[in-house]
């Protein structure tokens, strides 16, 4: 299983969202967690522009998670300094 943890601003532009499409086709990616995205999140917009199935956030939006088909996501904890996700 392969994923990305990056702490990122300007998420919320065109130009950063193709670079992590980028990655993520490059690296093969199964998972992306971006910390402090400082942007509101549209779930089904952003999980679709990055080319993953789905995404959830915590609930202080300050981190995100995103899946691919090969990944179950499970939240356990939703805290605003934590997401812990199986």
């Amino acid at each position: 299983m392969r994923g990305l943890f990056w702490n990122v601003r300007g998420v919320g532009n065109a130009p950063t969202q193709r670079i992590l499409n980028r990655i993520r086709k490059q690296h093969h990616l199964d998972f992306l967690a971006i910390m402090e995205p400082m942007v509101p999140l549209d779930g089904r917009f952003m999980a679709r522009r990055l080319g993953f199935l789905d995404v959830v956030s915590n609930c202080g939006n300050q981190m995100w998670f995103f899946w691919g088909p090969d990944v179950r996501c499970q939240v356990l904890v939703d805290h605003e300094q934590l997401l812990h996700v199986r």
